[in-house]
Formats: C-alpha cells, sequence, structure tokens
C-alpha cells in the first residue's frame, strides 16, 4: 500500500500508517475464525474500533489507518516483504489517546486465527463484547484453557507476552506467527479422535 492510498477501511483524510515505524506492545486478543465464508474480518473489526462509541470509550481523532493484503505484503514501505510470516490479512489503526499520547491497534487475520492488539483496555472489552454479540461475524474467543496451554508453558514465558517488550513491527509478525501456529496446531490436535 503506498503512502498516497486511501486506508481501505477508513475515510481517505486519514493519513496512512508508517508499517515500519510502528512498535507494537506483544499482548493481544486472539480469536478463533469459525466461519471461513465470512471474507475480509481485520478491516471491519478496526473500522468498528475507530467507530465512537458509548460504552466506556471517549470518541479520538484517528491519526493514521492502514491495511495489507497477502498482495500489498510483498512489499512494504521501511521493511520490504512480510508475506512469509503467513499473514493474510493486516489492518491497524492509530488513535490520539486521553493522556496525549497515541494508541495503537492492530489487527492480524493468519489462518484459522485472528489476533488483535488494543492498546486501550476499554477498546479491547468492546472487541471481545462486540464478537460475543455478533455470531455474523464468524468469530469466536479461543478457549483460555488452550491459550494458556500454549502461551504459559513452565519455563518463564517469552517476550512476545509481556507487557513492557517493545520491538519493531517486523520482529512483532515474526514472534505473534509462531504463537498463532503453536495456538493452531494445538486448535487441531485437541479436535483429533482420542
Amino acid at each position: 500500500m503506498s503512502d498516497s492510498a486511501g486506508t481501505g477501511f477508513l475515510p481517505d483524510r486519514v493519513p496512512a500508517i508508517d508499517w515500519a515505524g510502528m512498535t507494537p506492545y506483544a499482548s493481544a486478543v486472539v480469536l478463533e475464525i469459525a466461519d471461513d465464508t465470512v471474507g475480509p474480518l481485520v478491516g471491519r473489526m478496526v473500522s468498528y474500533l475507530a467507530a465512537p462509541r458509548a460504552r466506556g470509550v471517549t470518541a479520538r481523532e484517528v491519526v493514521a489507518a492502514g491495511q495489507l493484503t497477502t498482495v500489498e505484503m510483498t512489499y512494504v514501505n521501511g521493511i520490504g516483504s512480510i508475506v512469509e510470516e503467513g499473514f493474510e490479512e493486516i489492518a491497524a489503526m492509530v488513535r490520539r489517546a486521553e493522556t496525549g499520547g497515541e494508541d495503537l491497534t492492530v489487527a492480524l487475520r493468519r489462518g484459522p486465527l485472528v489476533a488483535v492488539h488494543c492498546a486501550d483496555p476499554a477498546m479491547r472489552d468492546q472487541l471481545l463484547a462486540w464478537v460475543d454479540q455478533t455470531p455474523s461475524l464468524g468469530l469466536r474467543r479461543v478457549s483460555p484453557r488452550l491459550l494458556e496451554a500454549c502461551l504459559c508453558p513452565a519455563v518463564p514465558a517469552p517476550r512476545m507476552w509481556t507487557r513492557s517488550s517493545v520491538e519493531s513491527f517486523e520482529g512483532y509478525l515474526f514472534r505473534l506467527s509462531e504463537r498463532m501456529d503453536l495456538i493452531a496446531q494445538r486448535m487441531a490436535y485437541e479436535l483429533m479422535p482420542s
């Protein structure tokens, strides 16, 4: 996606995301795609979160937004190709935070999973409520028991899941793709007959 292109899911007046400049915290909500026929998801999710809502989320200005499909991931300004990480869709939005800084929201689709990072806990809660109340989205929460088994082994937790870890967007994608693979494998294993 070029810097001059529209975001695809928000008005064209919103500046494009600087993918190479993003440094997200690594915590994420992980959702399972329950219906493969729902089409593109992550742009809809980020658009939903960008819209003002009444439930505890203050309307704040969107200062940057963007979306990448598999084709657009073959070359990303400042990063190069990220298609090898296996993501099918990536969407992100930066909003002005109440504290004067900025809050980043990133949604990433890979295989049977969608991972969403919401810097604002109220937005995370809003997203989960929307998923729970909207079966037509074709999403459901991944079992907390399964997530715990995959992400909280007996060894110390990897940096990927600690709130204090901040890294480059490339590093974030690499580590997130590893964790999403692990979760998908565990889900497939649990579906196998005993």
